[in-house]
């Protein structure tokens, strides 16, 4: 399993694994983390298709055209504290049981005053202590998600500032190095960090959310990005080929200065 760990507290209880990432600014105040609970595997794989210790990776599953006999959504149940972030997925399904290329869900909440969701991305906030449905749907079929709110850790926390119109972004991506010390870690270099800006959350007047760029982390694992708009973001990053790491989906909330430093720690694949 992966874990959460961010330059604050934070109280997440997830019926499924965790990711590793920190956000930090340049002063102290932190942006609010977006939490994954599903790790994302960046593609592996170096000449005739061996990952870096030469064994053959895994078969990549089947994928189908349809049409789409019913949907699933990972996790099936989640708890969140109120003000925290989690995303969840939904895939088609043919009669088979494969997955069908090319289908996206569209999400509700069945109270946003509990669980509000960003409709084109299953990104969710806990508004209010309580439990509610997220359903997805792909084709007028329909799975759901039963998410309980919690309240929200008692943490000291610095006064409250508005969130900044446009802001900078430094990304740094390690590896996670094996041994019992947890704090040594390697820089990853290669990888690819996408952005997504999230809409619909936070009051954000995004409507939908949207593409905000792509990078590559350099030999010291860093890539920066200049000038975003403010708002929540979705933190994707892909470890380069033959990587021993998997990839994962994380983000952070509205910052609230004009300076972010996000540094994500990659786990080693299981």
């Amino acid at each position: 399993m992966q874990r959460i760990a961010f330059n604050r507290i934070i109280a997440l209880t997830l019926a499924c694994a965790t990711v590793a990432a920190a956000c930090s600014s340049s002063d102290s105040t932190s942006v609010d983390p977006i939490p994954n609970p599903l790790a994302r595997s960046g593609t592996s794989g170096g000449a005739n298709g061996a990952d870096s210790s030469g064994n053959s990776p895994a078969p990549t599953p089947p994928t189908s055209n349809g049409p789409v006999a019913s949907v699933r959504v990972t996790p099936q149940q989640g708890v969140l504290s109120v003000g925290y972030y989690l995303e969840i997925t939904a895939v088609g399904l043919d009669a088979a049981g494969q997955v069908v290329a090319n289908k996206m869900a569209t999400y509700r909440s069945s109270d946003a005053n509990i669980v509000k969701v960003a409709g084109d991305t299953g990104t969710i906030v806990g508004k209010a202590v309580g439990t509610a449905k997220i359903y997805a749907t792909i084709d007028n079929h329909v799975d759901s998600a039963t998410i309980t709110v919690v309240p929200a850790p008692d943490v000291q926390r610095p006064p409250s500032q508005p969130g900044v119109a446009s802001f900078d972004l430094a990304v740094s991506v390690s590896g996670a190095l094996a041994g019992s010390d947890t704090s040594r870690k390697t820089p990853i270099a290669g990888a690819l960090v996408k952005l997504t800006r999230v809409g619909t959350v936070n009051g954000d007047t995004l409507a939908t959310s949207v593409d905000a760029g792509n990078g590559t982390t350099d030999a010291n694992g860093m890539v920066s990005f200049a000038r975003l708009a403010g708002g929540a973001y979705t933190v994707d990053v892909t470890p380069p080929a033959g990587s021993p790491y998997d990839g994962i989906k994380t983000g952070f909330g509205p910052p609230h200065t004009d300076h972010v430093n996000f540094a994500t720690v990659l786990q080693s694949k299981r």
